[in-house]
């Protein structure tokens, strides 16, 4: 995420909560930051007459739509620049708003997404899906997603401008702190070595070893496979450790046994005061993922701060 990140927006302050997070990534990496909102190609944004209360919606017209996008995107571009972001470049798309928003990133050949997440269980994603989720699921790409504020919601009281006012002055994203299991996580931590050293401050990684697949517990006695598990946790640490201080990065480590991983992430997330949070994803996605379950997922319903999701290769 050094070159260029992507912020889709639809106008509420909801969506721009991913903007504080986004602008002080780029404007510690120089990276561009793009503002994008998707007008509906349906007319189904409507305008009401200013008298008389009940009457039909008028619809309104597609240049209407795209005039109203662009002005909105402007005054947001304007008042993210002002924190400190010197590239910020807006484009108003038409069509449904995933696969949008997925042309515009091939097209500008963007190397990062931030996009605010309702992050609700994998059942409710199921059944009634997101356009974070479809997102989520359609880039290959780190994406960046800002989960709802610990009451689940986003602060609905501050107007755009406030909201775009404060993009500099989001909370520190460091330390971050990288999950990793050896398979989907160097890159992952290669992304979050990266931001450690245009932030500033340390990194942390942690590597969970899951109980319950070994059926480890009060009353049990740990396995040979178990105490190889183990091993091999710190033997990834380990490498993935010293590969960060070559590069000149304080890391603290972290290899643990728990029966859920994704609450293992979220104490050590809480023990070390982690700003953000980064992970490898296998992608799964829709009835496979409530199926085969997922850390990535689970992380993201769990963690309350950012969360950078990193594709595996």
């Amino acid at each position: 995420m050094h070159q260029s990140i992507v912020v889709p927006l639809d106008g509420t302050t909801f969506a721009e909560r991913a903007l504080g997070p986004a602008a002080r990534i780029a404007a510690a990496t120089g990276a561009s930051l793009h503002l994008v909102r998707v007008t509906d190609p349906t007319g189904a944004v409507r305008a009401y007459p200013a008298e008389g209360i009940g009457l039909p919606p008028t619809p309104v017209d597609p240049v209407t739509r795209s005039e109203d996008a662009a002005r909105y995107l402007d005054r947001v571009g304007a008042r993210v620049e002002a924190s400190g972001v010197e590239d910020v470049r807006t484009a108003v798309l038409d069509g449904d708003v995933a696969p949008s928003v997925a042309r515009y990133l091939a097209h500008v050949g963007a190397d990062g997404l931030a996009i605010a997440t309702h992050a609700p269980g994998p059942v409710g994603r199921v059944l009634s899906g997101s356009v974070a989720d479809d997102l989520l699921a359609a880039v290959r790409l780190p994406v960046l997603a800002i989960p709802p504020a610990p009451d689940g919601h986003g602060d609905e009281t501050r107007d755009t401008d406030e909201v775009a006012a404060d993009a500099g002055a989001a909370p520190s994203l460091t330390p971050i702190l990288v999950a990793i299991d050896g398979s989907t996580s160097d890159t992952a931590a290669d992304t979050a070595g990266a931001l450690t050293l245009a932030l500033g401050g340390r990194l942390a990684l942690v590597h969970v070893v899951s109980m319950e697949t070994f059926a480890v517990g009060p009353l049990s006695h740990p396995t040979r496979a178990w105490d190889e598990a183990m091993r091999a946790g710190e033997r990834v640490v380990d490498r993935v450790r010293e590969r960060m201080r070559r590069r000149g990065i304080a890391v603290d480590a972290f290899v643990l046994a728990h029966r859920s991983p994704a609450t293992a992430i979220r104490e050590v997330a809480h023990e070390v005061r982690a700003g953000l949070v980064a992970l490898g994803s296998h992608r799964r996605t829709g009835l496979r993922r409530l199926l085969l379950g997922s850390v990535a997922n689970d992380v993201l319903t769990r963690v309350c701060r950012p969360v950078l999701v990193h594709p595996a290769c």
